[in-house]
């Protein structure tokens, strides 16, 4: 950091390690340094995503979530059917993962209408474990039990399939969708 304070995914690694070391006034400290270091948001959806499971300046996570679905957004618009190349159908499943980070921000928020559109959209794109186990919190909260009994065993049947997920995340997700169908 200090030979090269002003990169961006320094920031977000940093403040990735002290919520791991449980400082998270440190991580809080870190992670808004981001947007001055990360004009182009390159990092904004993966540290929403690790302050919303924090329950760390959750209005800050809800910027940066919105910034990054904002410019995901902008990127798809530019994909059209003559020029479609098989790296942008991958866009499909980067905006489906935005979208679930900018409705987990909202349910942590309590925003739960909101939360419930962004949520809805991406499982309906990539009928993923993580947002189907989103989903099911939110069901849960909202007191929906029989969506909530769906959508949790939709996370544990779809969770070994997720792609992308550190074994560690997958083990926090998978353990969360089981405790939300037990209680």
């Amino acid at each position: 950091m200090k030979i090269s304070g002003d990169r961006a995914n320094l920031h977000a690694s940093l403040g990735s390690a002290y919520l791991l070391a449980g400082d998270r006034e440190k991580a809080g400290a870190a992670f808004s340094k981001l947007a001055d270091a990360d004009p182009k948001g390159n990092d904004f959806n993966d540290v929403a995503y690790q302050m919303a499971n924090a329950d760390l300046q959750l209005p800050l996570a809800l910027g940066y979530a919105k910034k990054a679905v904002r410019a995901v957004e902008d990127e798809s618009h530019q994909i059209t059917l003559p020029d479609l190349k098989v790296e942008d159908l991958k866009e499909i499943f980067k905006v489906a993962a935005y979208w679930d980070t900018l409705g987990w921000v909202n349910e942590r928020m309590s925003n739960l209408e909101e939360a419930e559109l962004y949520l809805r959209a991406s499982w309906k794109l990539t009928q993923d474990g993580v947002v189907a186990g989103h989903l099911c919190h939110l069901y849960k909260r909202t007191h929906r039990n029989q969506l909530a009994i769906q959508m949790c065993r939709m996370a544990i049947y779809r969770m070994p399939i997720t792609g992308g997920l550190a074994l560690t995340q997958s083990s926090t997700e998978m353990d969360a969708a089981k405790e939300n169908l037990i209680s």
